[in-house]
């Protein structure tokens, strides 16, 4: 059998001269083509050749680098990062080389060799070889192990599907938490298939009995993101998920076991609920012996010295029902749908307010619109928040003051009370939950708070300036209205 000759360039030029430029030039357009810088020593190791690559690398161009030794470029340097002296008179591959730019900035780069000999004499006549910047390559390599090993490292669940949604991979505390399925955790797995085996096993207790609407569920959300939800797990285990879907199709699922938080979040409830049965409970129990209190001190055939203690008994008997309407709050749910007219409303308020008013001789006044007047919100929330207004300025105006009430078509309610005011300091925190005292000193500021807490669940802007005649104007301004907020 012949022997093949080996592969040559293809040279179409017989004429030895001509062959010659033609094989030079197509080594010339190669050395353009490749990405690699290309290089050539004298036996003194100084660089004669150089293409234009090496621009792109340091910023500077061949013809500068013409005469100068490599290292007087950059440095050489072992695999452990140690400077090194190069031996070009032996073949080398991918020795690291660290360079400046221009810029000042240092590159990272692969130098590979081969020593060229006089092949009658033996004299070294110099080396040729490639260089090749691999600075980006490197650094995106380190962060890309980096953000590996910290994945890895998470205490959350990690995992990642392919635009087929077929597994990829997943972190140790995915796997762990798989590991009575993980023949379903290789590449390739269908992520359908790995739900279904979870079922099998017994892994998923809300899926028990209702396998298929459960797996089509779970499909649906993972096909769909749109925020974390939560799933309970074997042995308890409650695990909120986050699935977010990446521009190249695949699905990253990120999961955090929340089990303890849940036992705390259910403690902490139990905690709120029998505080609120406590709170509720001494509240009534007060309620008859200050009633009691207050009709024995009414009966007293001399009332000469009894205008304080009724004062007192009055303040408590207050305090009572603003914890009970604070309570009552904390548990009262509204929609989008509820509705209320607040005509009504304040209609409402004031008869039941009436009796009290006339006790104290005190004229109050409500002004509406005719027509009705409608906002979104719970009726007893909205009714709790207008008549502690009310009261508060009840409490504060002088006993022949009158108290006026005002509906808008903002819509709005305004309380104007003929009291003392407030300093334009105290207004943007009188409503605020950690406040201990009125807006005037001495007595308690619940009133006003369980206000502020309404106004926050019903998106309501609060404002409080002085009155034209004294006093003070408390505005609950609903979100229907678009008007801007007063200076």
């Amino acid at each position: 059998m012949a022997q093949q000759s080996p592969k040559v360039w293809i040279v179409k030029s017989e004429d030895k001269g001509k062959a010659l430029s033609e094989s030079i030039r197509m080594l010339e357009d190669l050395t353009r083509l490749i990405s690699d810088w290309v290089w050539e020593t004298d036996k003194e190791t100084r660089l004669n050749y150089v293409s234009n690559k090496i621009y792109d690398s340091l910023g500077f161009l061949a013809e500068e680098a013409i005469g100068k030794k490599l290292s007087q470029i950059g440095v050489f340097r072992s695999p452990t990062g140690e400077p090194i002296e190069l031996d070009f008179r032996v073949p080398f591959r991918e020795v690291r080389f660290r360079a400046e730019n221009r810029d000042g900035g240092s590159r990272e780069i692969l130098v590979s060799g081969v020593p060229v000999f006089d092949e009658e004499s033996g004299e070294f006549l110099g080396a040729r070889g490639i260089a090749r910047d691999v600075t980006e390559e490197r650094y995106t390599k380190a962060i890309s192990e980096q953000l590996a090993a910290a994945i890895e490292r998470a205490a959350g669940f990690v995992c990642l599907y392919d635009a087929d949604d077929r597994f990829v991979l997943a972190n140790r505390s995915f796997m762990e938490l798989n590991r009575a399925v993980s023949d379903t955790l290789v590449p390739g797995t269908p992520f359908q298939e790995h739900l279904e085996h979870l079922i099998s096993k017994g892994l998923v207790p809300d899926a028990a009995g209702r396998e298929e609407e459960w797996i089509s569920y779970r499909m649906y959300l993972h096909r769909n993101p749109h925020g974390p939800f939560e799933i309970r797990r074997q042995g308890g285990r409650v695990l909120e998920i986050r699935e977010e879907r990446l521009s190249d199709g695949s699905m990253a699922t990120f999961g955090t076991d929340i089990t303890h938080l849940k036992t705390i979040e259910g403690s902490l409830r139990e905690a709120a609920e029998r505080n609120r049965t406590f709170t509720m409970n001494v509240a009534h129990q007060l309620r008859t012996p200050l009633a009691v209190l207050r009709s024995n001190i009414d009966s007293l055939v001399d009332q000469t010295n009894t205008g304080s203690l009724k004062r007192d008994v009055d303040a408590i008997s207050r305090m009572v029902e603003q914890l009970l309407d604070a309570t009552r709050l904390e548990t009262l749910e509204f929609t989008d749908s509820d509705q209320v007219d607040l005509v009504e409303l304040c209609q409402d308020v004031v008869s039941g307010l009436a009796p009290a008013a006339i006790k104290e001789n005190r004229n109050m006044e409500l002004v509406a619109p005719d027509e009705s007047v409608i906002v979104a919100g719970h009726a007893d929330a909205l009714a709790i928040a207008i008549r502690n207004l009310i009261e508060n300025a009840m409490a504060y105006s002088p006993r022949t003051a009158p108290v006026s009430i005002e509906v808008t078509e903002l819509p709005s309610v305004r309380v104007i009370d003929q009291g003392p005011g407030i300093p334009p300091g105290v207004r943007d925190v009188i409503m605020k939950h950690d406040l201990r005292s009125d807006r005037r000193g001495g007595d308690s500021g619940v009133g006003l708070v369980i206000v502020g807490r309404v106004a926050v669940q019903h998106g309501i802007r609060v404002e409080i300036e002085d009155g034209e005649d004294g006093g003070t104007v408390f505005e609950l301004v609903f979100p229907d209205s678009h008007r801007p907020a007063r200076e």
